[in-house]
């Protein structure tokens, strides 16, 4: 991706750049430039004649494209309305590039129909809609995971927002208009393409976030995205849109397991720009490159940009004949140009050529002609540093200073390049050029990282090391500029004081005002006059008064000597005028600080503040131009760096693209911290500065009640924003502005994160927006009480990078949003909006029982509603809260998990709606009944609830079971392990499985005897008599081994015996067919001489795969009636080649009722026939 970057970065100098073995290096040259003229600011480029190309704020120029859609859906019949991240999955779109438009293809718009208000019947919430794009970095298997392939994102741009309308309506999120262009193309997802990634890896693939925006910043509901449930995709040219679900993953922040389908298509519309070649052209007088003479030196020709792989910037000058245009690389010398000699000017122009499919534009920054004498430097230096810096706190650029070591080279005769080369100039007409070179590539295909002037220089045997300062140097001169006034050739007469009139001198023509001789102050104080070349008043005099434009009075205590009129004598005056700004745009103070008070050379002026709307107030009288301008600039929201010789501006604040991505494999962290000791929570900012008074006359607070609340004061004392900064706001607005972003940005912290990266990245400067991503990191959201911990992505701003290779970074991450995926925004308001929390504890002794208790840190209402997880969340006021007064109990269900969601309300506003998940009751538990099968043989069975893995059956007789204990789970060393059956492995379905999964046909007991037609929840005994008593205990264990609470039950044997079957059995006795008859299943039983018509009932119950199950069957007849057809009617919704397993239970019950027998048949396997959709 292509940002505000250093321009000139090529890819075939980045290949031989970031690899494991790079051949680029960094090379200096040492350049006395005697003139240069070149184009670089947005003014200069606008005076270009010619069409198809469009100017930048940032200086340079990129073809004008034309919009057209890529790939759009047009049809919405549904919402999906799911669209917050919170925690759970969320509604999202999706973009899939398999196109053939080039890699760099950058992306222009997006449309997306949203509803603001999807119920009619209820009010609006949404303020604002906001997007953000992400790209998938990389692929992870997810073996055991449910919800889909979990995917690493990563940012492509900072978020855009749009305000929303009253109605449903295509949405246009505009990224062109971004300060650096998104190229969604330009990461690929990485990963081993398993089956469950094949549709991410080796593709570029962007997912779309929509979020919905109360005024507070808060989430909004009763909103939707538009989609089309008729269509799963839509793919245009290879280009593919569609729905998709994304649930945050629970391993990290910066991961998502999903993607998965939706169940359509959103309608959106995705726009890309057109492009066809374009020529800028100067050859008219008042816009040429004009050197200001005929050089003598070299002549060196400029062109910079960015040139996506496909593109072309072709530069050229017309040869002196005027017959032709010649082409030229960046750094061709006049010499290797035919036809093109050593002229004052030069017709020059350039043209942008798109990529072969006109997808992608070039950008030029910089053309331009310089008079030189270059010095190589090649393979004699060694740089250390410099550092490019904006503080995030002040926004002031430092003037970075690099030492350079040259070595003397060749014999000790002091002829050697760097000695020639400091005893053959003058020190203030050397500058020092740092390129990224590589000698296998041209001079053209360099990038240059900056100019440096010379401040000091230290002489050694081996070498000398120069001290470098970059161009930020130049700023560093005292304002007001003094000035020289002088009045020549004028006929003068010179007046002595007298007791009613002061000393004068007088004028026959001209105007003492129109050569800017002034009075100012209270009383008034006039400029220093110095006479010469007169009779008898040469000297110094203090001005008293401007009388008129032809005379000039003395202060009180001055005198002359009557003379004149003559034209012998000068007058002089060298003075610092006060420099005042009233209601002056930034843009303007910018622009007249830099190019009319310090006069900086055109190859030395880059890009400055465009704001022509914000007005400032302010009047200069002593300090210096770098003070002002950094000012300047940081009113404007950014700072002033050197970058590739010049100076120029930086936001630090507005929304961007990101230049590049870096995996955390990539860097080694040096400080990760999260800037607590630079929080600050409030903020001062005093305005309407009054000279007279010295002193402001109003200031405003900036507080930020959030990160005060949670965060504490700053320890040290509030915040102010610095009196140089602070004089040039003269209205209250540009105040709070001011301190609104001082708080946005500094309430929680400073967040500066250093690191190293294993590659070099020449290209960044500060200003950049990049994302990084790193693991250690941990810190409490104060915003949304989110633990922020593991791997995530933070998007931030450079802040400074040290080295020419630019490998040490500091990024600053200017707030909480921007550690990735964390999208909550928040309200400046100084009002506290309540919070809420709630705290979970066990009910000792009631297992599934968990206590609850809520807490609001200060007098709230506080509101809960406790629903079945997934129901629907309910909104502020709905009639399923109720109001907290005490501590209350929740069950923890056997089936589904639970869900509590409460709020706080206090002073009219609202918490967030918080929402917690209550697991269900996972702790083992059984139930035990032992009934009579027949004469002389019991059966101990019992139910187990899905968290039961196994469990251990004990049997006692006639009294050996006594002291048993029926809980203390830890007690189980008091079981007789004589007693014990055995261990069985039990499913849902009721089978008996082994540890491995596989189907036990029977289990050994503690005497060694294979105890056949054990089953997973039945076992049978025979050898009983009359009065024999039998106790048994169930110990149930889940997955870890941990026991449950144990179930007992005892039964004295009596003569009869007691009912129950003896067999019960099930057979497939009818195939189902397509849209025709369903399947038939036949069960069968057989009962014992103890069943009895009309006094035992059979209950036979169904379930599909080991579902719920359900009662199909009652019969009050179960020893005549033996057998019952079941209709299967709800298999054939799928589609055929789906089997489905059918299985039928059994419980023999009295009047009471009490169950005497229970059991279950082997399941049944049904193939769906498929086509038709069936009910039943």
């Amino acid at each position: 991706m292509v940002a505000l970057m250093r321009a000139g970065m090529t890819p075939a100098l980045r290949d031989r750049l970031r690899c494991a073995d790079p051949t680029a290096y960094v090379h200096v040259d040492a350049v006395a430039v005697t003139a240069e003229s070149s184009k670089r600011t947005k003014a200069q480029w606008a005076a270009a004649t010619g069409t198809g190309f469009t100017v930048l704020d940032t200086g340079g120029a990129r073809l004008t494209g034309s919009t057209g859609a890529l790939v759009e859906h047009t049809l919405s019949p549904g919402y999906l309305t799911d669209l917050a991240d919170d925690g759970t999955q969320f509604a999202a779109a999706r973009i899939r590039w398999d196109g053939t438009e080039s890699a760099s293809l950058a992306l222009h718009r997006i449309k997306l129909y949203l509803h603001p208000r999807q119920d009619g019947g209820q009010p609006q919430e949404v303020a604002r809609w906001r997007v953000r794009l992400w790209a998938v970095q990389s692929h992870v298997s997810t073996d055991g995971y449910a919800g889909g392939p979990y995917l690493f994102l990563v940012p492509l741009s900072e978020y855009v927002d749009v305000t929303a309308g009253a109605s449903a309506a295509l949405v246009t999120f505009d990224f062109l208009g971004l300060r650096s262009p998104v190229r969604p193309k330009t990461i690929v997802c990485a990963g081993n393409p398993v089956a469950v990634g094949a549709e991410y890896v080796g593709h570029a693939v962007t997912f779309i976030t929509i979020h919905a925006l109360k005024s507070t910043g808060d989430p909004a509901g009763n909103v939707g995205l538009g989609y089309d449930t008729g269509i799963g995709s839509k793919t245009t040219a290879g280009n593919e849109i569609t729905a998709c679900v994304l649930t945050r993953s629970p391993w990290g922040q910066g991961g998502y397991a999903g993607g998965g389908s939706a169940g359509g298509t959103p309608r959106m519309a995705v726009e890309t720009e057109s492009f066809t070649a374009a020529t800028a052209t100067f050859e008219d007088a008042g816009n040429r490159l004009d050197l200001g003479a005929t050089p003598t030196a070299t002549v060196e020709f400029i062109v910079r940009g960015e040139v996506p792989p496909g593109t072309s910037l072709t530069a050229e000058v017309r040869n002196d004949a005027n017959t032709a245009w010649v082409a030229f690389a960046d750094g061709a010398v006049s010499t290797d140009l035919a036809g093109v000699g050593k002229n004052q000017t030069y017709k020059v122009r350039v043209t942008l050529t798109p990529d072969g499919g006109g997808d992608v534009s070039p950008v030029v920054r910089v053309l331009g002609v310089r008079e030189i004498t270059k010095h190589s430097l090649a393979n004699l230096t060694t740089l250390e540093g410099p550092t490019w810096k904006v503080d995030p706190v002040s926004f002031r650029g430092e003037i970075g200073e690099a030492r350079l070591t040259v070595i003397r080279d060749g014999e000790q005769d002091f002829q050697d390049r760097i000695t020639e080369l400091l005893a053959d100039h003058d020190v203030g007409t050397l500058f020092f050029e740092v390129w990224i070179a590589d000698p296998n590539l041209p001079r053209s295909a360099w990038l240059h990282i900056d100019t440096f002037v010379l401040d000091e220089y230290d002489c050694g045997d081996a070498g000398i090391a120069l001290t470098l300062l970059t161009q930020l140097s130049r700023l560093r001169q005292v304002l007001p500029r003094p000035e020289f006034l002088t009045t020549t050739g004028a006929t003068l007469q010179f007046f002595a004081a007298t007791a009613t009139a002061p000393a004068r001198i007088t004028r026959a023509t001209g105007s003492f005002v129109a050569d800017g001789y002034q009075v100012f102050g209270s009383p008034p104080t006039g400029d220093i006059i110095v006479i010469t070349g007169s009779a008898s008043n040469d000297g110094s005099y203090v001005l008293g008064e401007i009388t008129s434009a032809t005379v000039l009075s003395l202060a009180a205590d001055e005198n002359l000597v009557a003379e004149g009129p003559t034209s012998a004598p000068v007058l002089s005056v060298w003075t610092r005028r006060p420099l005042p700004y009233a209601n002056a745009t930034l843009k303007s103070v910018w622009d007249d600080l830099a190019d009319n008070q310090l006069s900086l050379p055109g190859r030395m002026r880059g890009p400055g503040v465009e704001d022509a709307t914000t007005q400032v107030t302010n009047t200069l009288r002593d300090g210096d131009a770098k003070r002002a301008l950094d000012a300047i600039a940081y009113l404007a929201g950014g700072g002033n760096v050197s970058s590739q010789g010049q100076v120029k501006f930086v936001s630090m604040v507005d929304t961007q693209g990101i230049a590049c991505a870096i995996p955390m494999e990539e860097i080694a962290v040096l400080q990760l911290s999260p800037g607590l000791a630079q929080r600050a929570p409030e903020i001062y900012v005093p305005y309407d500065w009054e000279d007279s008074e010295e002193r402001f006359r109003a200031q405003v607070q900036g507080l930020n009640q959030t990160a005060l609340t949670a965060l504490g004061e700053a320890y040290i004392e509030p915040a102010r924003v610095d009196d140089d900064i602070a004089r040039w706001i003269a209205t209250q607005a540009l105040a709070q502005t001011v301190a609104d972003r001082a708080i946005r940005y500094r309430g929680t912290g400073v967040m500066l994160w250093t690191f190293r990266s294993m590659y070099a990245w020449p290209e960044l400067e500060p200003g950049d927006r990049i994302a990084v991503e790193v693991e250690p990191f941990v810190v409490r959201d104060p915003f949304t009480a989110a633990s922020v911990r593991g791997r995530l992505w933070a998007l931030g701003v450079v802040s400074a990078v040290t080295g020419a290779l630019g490998q040490e970074i500091t990024l600053w991450i200017r707030q909480f949003a921007d550690l990735l995926p964390v999208y909550t925004t928040y309200d400046l308001s100084p009002t506290v909006r309540p919070s809420v929390e709630a705290y979970f504890t066990p009910v000792l002794g009631n297992p599934g029982q968990l206590a609850v208790r809520l807490a609001a840190p200060f007098a709230a209402t506080i509101k809960y509603a406790v629903q079945d997880w997934g129901s629907a969340l309910p909104g502020y006021g709905d009639a399923a809260y109720q109001t907290y007064t005490a501590p209350f109990q929740v069950t923890q269900l056997e089936a589904v998990d639970r869900q509590l969601a409460v709020y706080a309300e206090a002073n009219g506003l609202r918490s967030e709606i918080r929402l917690y998940r209550i697991d269900k009751d996972t702790e083992p538990e059984a139930t035990l009944t032992i009934v009579q099968y027949d004469a002389t043989n019991v059966q101990p069975q019992w139910t187990a609830d899905d968290d039961v893995v196994f469990v251990r059956l004990y049997r006692a007789k006639n009294g050996s079971g006594n002291g048993w204990p029926t809980l203390n789970n830890e007690s189980n060393g008091v079981l007789n392990q004589a007693n014990l059956v055995g261990t069985l492995y039990v499913r849902a379905d009721g089978g008996s499985w082994d540890a491995n999964g596989a189907p036990l046909a029977n289990v050994i007991d503690s005497g060694g005897t294979a105890r056949t037609g054990i089953g997973g929840t039945k076992w049978r005994e025979g050898g009983y008599t009359t009065s024999d008593v039998v106790k048994c205990i169930v110990v149930p264990f889940d997955r870890r081994g941990d026991p449950g609470e144990r179930a007992t039950a005892s039964l004295t044997v009596a003569g009869s015996g007691g009912a129950a079957l003896t067999s019960f059995t099930t057979t497939q006795t009818a195939a189902g067919s397509s849209c025709g008859a369903p399947a038939e299943i036949t069960v069968s039983w057989t009962p014992n001489g103890a069943v009895v018509n009309a006094t035992h009932d059979l209950r036979i119950y169904r379930r599909r795969d080991g579902g719920e199950s359900v009662l199909v069957k009652t019969e009050a007849s179960p020893l005549t009636t033996t057998s019952y057809v079941d209709v299967v009617e709800d298999y054939g919704d799928v589609g055929s080649g789906i089997w489905y397993n059918w299985q039928y239970l059994y419980e023999l019950v009295d009047t009471v009722p009490t169950v005497l027998d229970s059991g279950q048949a082997d399941p049944v396997a049904i193939e769906s026939t498929g086509q038709c959709p069936l009910s039943g």
